[in-house]
């Protein structure tokens, strides 16, 4: 799955070599422009972008659901799930949000930094890095609760 500019999502269906790509119905307006995206499992995935705009669907994109409206204005920039259903989704300005049940309900973490988070991996038992500005290198081992 890709996500960009103009509410572009795409998705391959072809599970060793991606050859042929689908255009999915985005979720809101066209004029937004999706940073991130991290689909978890065969039927899970969240989109993040400008504005604190987070999208979840547990149907493969074919719909998509807004979890919490208003949890941050902040740009989120990337995400990362694990077939568990612990997503975890960063940003501008430090935030870090969580979710335990694959993108359902959402709690704001600390993150120690004022600084934007780019980006961020995660493993199945929770370890995991996000980097950012500044040279910014954080570690988790507990799915970002500290």
């Amino acid at each position: 799955m890709c996500v960009g500019d103009s509410a572009t999502i795409i998705i391959s269906r072809d599970s060793i070599t991606p050859r042929y790509w689908y255009h999915l119905t985005a979720p809101c307006g066209l004029s937004v422009t999706f940073r991130g995206v991290s689909y978890f499992d065969t039927s899970h995935a969240v989109v993040v972008g400008d504005g604190g705009l987070l999208f979840a669907t547990s149907n493969s994109g074919a719909t998509w659901q807004s979890p919490v409206a208003g949890l941050t204005r902040q740009t989120l920039r990337a995400a990362t799930g694990t077939p568990g259903g612990h997503v975890i989704v960063v940003g501008d300005s430090g935030i870090i949000l969580h979710s335990t049940n694959a993108g359902s309900t959402w709690s704001k973490l600390s993150s120690n930094t004022t600084h934007n988070i780019n980006g961020i991996s995660i493993n199945g038992v929770g370890e995991g890095y996000c980097v950012g500005n500044h040279g910014l290198i954080e570690f988790t081992s507990d799915f970002g609760n500290s």
